[in-house]
């Protein structure tokens, strides 16, 4: 079942869900936790295509966002599985705002010193990434 219908959202762990994008396992979507915190949630059901790959890529994100704290850095809140229908629920803290690929579709090119700006930003987030002794492989727009 998608994340709004899941058992962490019929127990009102999760309430305001929406949808907010599409991920490569499903969709992802906005809730708010039962702490009151904004957050996203990226899910990957049983029936999508490659699902033991997308757990193990769940599992291995998962961790290693969790040991990496970065102003620069999204947030990873938990893993949640539903025991019963195996699906996976990455929960992650949410940014507002939208990716830089959503702003330049809408807005066009940087002009000099907001694409240094941004590039800052995203180079000092791949080093934190770095010293950790993990390569981002997925660097693009739609993921800043």
């Amino acid at each position: 079942m998608p994340f709004p219908t899941s058992i962490f959202v019929q127990s009102s762990r999760f309430t305001e869900v929406r949808e907010i994008g599409q991920g490569a396992c499903g969709m992802v979507y906005y809730a708010k936790d039962n702490l009151g915190r904004s957050v996203a949630v990226k899910e990957a059901l049983p029936s999508t295509r490659n699902f033991i790959d997308a757990q193990s890529r769940f599992a291995r994100e998962s961790q290693i966002l969790a040991a990496i704290q970065h102003p620069n850095i999204v947030s990873v809140y938990h893993l949640e599985e539903d025991l019963q229908s195996h699906e996976l629920y990455l929960i992650y803290e949410y940014v507002s705002g939208g990716s830089l690929g959503a702003y330049l579709d809408a807005h066009g090119p940087l002009d000099e010193s907001q694409a240094t700006a941004v590039a800052i930003d995203i180079c000092n987030g791949l080093e934190a990434i770095w010293q950790e002794h993990i390569v981002h492989r997925d660097v693009k727009p739609s993921n800043m």
